[in-house]
C-alpha cells in the first residue's frame, strides 16, 4: 500500500475537455453518420476532424516557412559578414539577427500548435471510433458475434484506433514535408 500522499486523485488526472468526451462526441457522430453522410464514415470523421486538423494546417504551413526561412537569412547576415571582413556591420547585420529570432520563435509556435491541433482531431477521431464499435459490439446478438473473437474486438479498439491516431497525428508531413 502507497502513503496517502503517493496515490493518484481523480484531481491528478487531466480533465478531458467537454467537447472531446464520448458523451458529447457520440451523439454527434451518430447524427453526422445517418443524417448527413448517410453512413460514409471517412466523411463523417473529416466532419469531426476538421476543426482542429485544418488549422493544424496552417500552423504547419508556418512552420514550413519559417524552417526555409532561417537558412535565407543566414546566409544574408553571412554575406554581410564576409563583404565586410573589418568594419562594423552592425546596423546591417541586426536585422537579420531579429528576422532569424523571429523566424525561430515561429518555428516553435507553428511546431507546437500543429502538434497540439492536430493530436487534438486525432483523439477526437479515435474516442468516435471506440465509441461506435463499443455501441455496435454491446448491440450485437448472439448470432451477429459468431465468429467475433474478443482479439479481433481488442485489435479495433486498441490497434486499429491508434493507427487512425497516427494518421492524423502526423497528416500534415504528406504535404509539408517534401517542401
Amino acid at each position: 500500500q502507497l502513503p496517502q500522499q503517493l496515490q493518484l486523485n481523480p484531481s491528478d488526472l487531466y480533465a478531458a475537455p467537454s467537447l472531446m468526451r464520448t458523451s458529447i462526441l457520440r451523439p454527434k457522430f451518430n447524427t453526422i453518420y445517418t443524417s448527413t453522410h448517410d453512413g460514409n464514415l471517412t466523411k463523417t470523421l473529416w466532419e469531426l476532424a476538421s476543426p482542429s486538423f485544418l488549422p493544424a494546417g496552417f500552423a504547419q504551413l508556418i512552420t514550413v516557412i519559417a524552417q526555409v526561412a532561417v537558412p535565407i537569412f543566414v546566409w544574408q547576415l553571412l554575406r554581410i559578414l564576409e563583404a565586410n571582413p573589418s568594419s562594423n556591420v552592425f546596423a546591417e547585420a541586426i536585422p537579420y539577427v531579429f528576422l532569424i529570432l523571429l523566424a525561430d520563435v515561429a518555428n516553435a509556435y507553428g511546431t507546437h500548435r500543429q502538434r497540439f491541433l492536430a493530436m487534438k482531431s486525432g483523439v477526437t477521431i479515435r474516442i468516435a471510433i471506440i465509441g461506435a464499435i463499443y455501441e455496435r459490439v454491446l448491440r450485437l446478438t448472439p448470432g451477429g458475434r459468431r465468429g467475433l473473437t474478443t482479439g479481433a474486438v481488442t485489435n479495433l479498439f486498441a490497434i486499429d484506433t491508434q493507427k487512425i491516431f497516427e494518421v492524423t497525428a502526423e497528416g500534415h508531413l504528406l504535404w509539408s514535408a517534401p517542401l
